[in-house]
């Protein structure tokens, strides 16, 4: 709306009145060159407009990064099961960089571990934690979502809890993991041993890969200056 008035004022001022009678080349110049300026400092407006938008949009972006911080640093895991399987996975992910062989086998891994909190309006907590197991040259990525309600967001007590969880492919039996997971039977680390065991078992022997080609060297004639 603010635009389309700036609009209006500039057609405005550069409006021809009638009473400015302009002859001979003097109007011919007027005529052709007076609306080129005209767009193009419409043009320049619009630029504004749209560097502010961009401005406004990146603010917003970094209040929700430094919001969601926030509100996955004050969450309590106990009450909160992602956070704590999200938590395991980084552990089990940098001990697995430290080589360290009793934790983490050979012949798999996780990555692109992703885990997002959030409050609605309602008092719900709904949280997300995406990973990828790779074994074996395949990769599965794993997406488990659960809503916990509370009756308060300042006093986090929790009155009833639901989940879901998807994958790349079907795996039988891994929401029934996921489920003894969020009882307190199992950890993540059962749910990542359980798909690595599928991948290997019923994915990998059916599976070609394919080695990535060797850039070919490109040899450099020298040239001899004579």
């Amino acid at each position: 709306m603010k635009l389309k008035l700036m609009y209006q004022k500039i057609a405005n001022h550069y409006s021809i009145h009638k009473s400015n009678e302009l002859t001979g080349s003097n109007y011919f110049s007027y005529k052709y060159i007076l609306p080129l300026v005209q767009e193009i400092h419409l043009l320049e407006l619009q630029v504004k407009e749209r560097q502010q938008n961009l401005e406004d949009k990146k603010l917003k972006h970094e209040a929700n990064k430094l919001g969601q911080k926030i509100l996955t640093d004050s969450l309590d895991p106990e009450d909160c099961v992602l956070k704590q399987c999200a938590s395991d996975l980084i552990h089990l992910s940098q001990k697995a960089a430290n080589q360290s062989q009793d934790v983490v086998s050979d012949s798999w891994s996780i990555g692109n571990m992703v885990y997002n909190p959030g409050f609605t309006d309602e008092n719900i907590l709904k949280e997300s934690l995406a990973f990828t197991v790779l074994n074996k040259g395949v990769h599965v990525r794993v997406r488990i979502q659960s809503k916990t309600a509370f009756t308060n967001k300042h006093f986090l007590l929790p009155t009833e809890a639901s989940f879901c969880v998807d994958s790349d492919t079907f795996i039988e039996g891994l929401q029934d993991i996921v489920c003894s997971v969020f009882c307190g039977d199992r950890s993540i680390l059962d749910v990542v041993q359980f798909v690595s065991e599928y991948i290997e078992n019923d994915m990998a022997p059916y599976v070609i890969i394919v080695p990535m080609r060797k850039k070919k060297k490109v040899k450099k004639e020298s040239i001899k200056k004579t």
